[in-house]
């Protein structure tokens, strides 16, 4: 591992406001470097509530579980959570605090790691990742609530979507509002 040998800060004030920014060093670390200022510069830059952009691959790279999951189910988790969300050029766009993101995207891991040997749906996977990183319960419970709910289906063992993901979405929005 190597580390940045030196950093040369140019800051012109010459009717704007740039900043020049040399980095020497070994190519992961500047690389590294590079991307945490773009973050540094990034939350600075940000206001309550005006969405910013989080690179995936910086993203996934924060997590503490390797485990694989549809990125699409952060961006739905976080909109079920009342966050504005999307992706754009392999970054995540949202309003939520950093800290959220990772947070909601460490519960959405867990799930896919807690059912990677389960006889479990991807569907039923999605809906009951959103259900957790939502609520915060475990996965055994988000299951047994969502049957309760016909979210999903529990027939001998078997895990399975109780409807079509858009409805479930629908229908699981209304039941966090009820306090469900």
């Amino acid at each position: 591992n190597q580390f940045v040998k030196t950093a040369n800060i140019i800051v012109e004030l010459k009717g704007g406001r740039d900043v020049r920014i040399r980095i020497y060093g070994g190519r992961d670390s500047t690389q590294q470097t590079l991307e945490s200022l773009k973050r540094l510069a990034s939350s600075i830059k940000k206001s309550p509530g005006k969405p910013t952009t989080t690179p995936l691959n910086w993203l996934v790279r924060q997590l503490s579980h390797r485990t694989a999951f549809p990125i699409n189910v952060l961006v739905d988790a976080l909109r079920l959570m009342g966050y504005r969300a999307g992706l754009f050029k392999g970054s995540l766009v949202t309003n939520a605090s950093e800290t959220a993101v990772i947070g909601t995207a460490e519960k959405i891991a867990a799930v896919y790691r807690d059912l990677r040997n389960s006889n479990v749906s991807p569907q039923a996977k999605r809906i009951i990742s959103l259900y957790v990183a939502a609520t915060g319960v475990t996965t055994k419970e988000a299951i047994k609530k969502l049957a309760d709910e016909k979210l999903v289906n529990v027939v001998e063992g078997r895990v399975t979507a109780g409807m079509d993901y858009e409805n479930a979405f629908k229908k699981l929005s209304e039941t966090l509002q009820k306090g469900g």
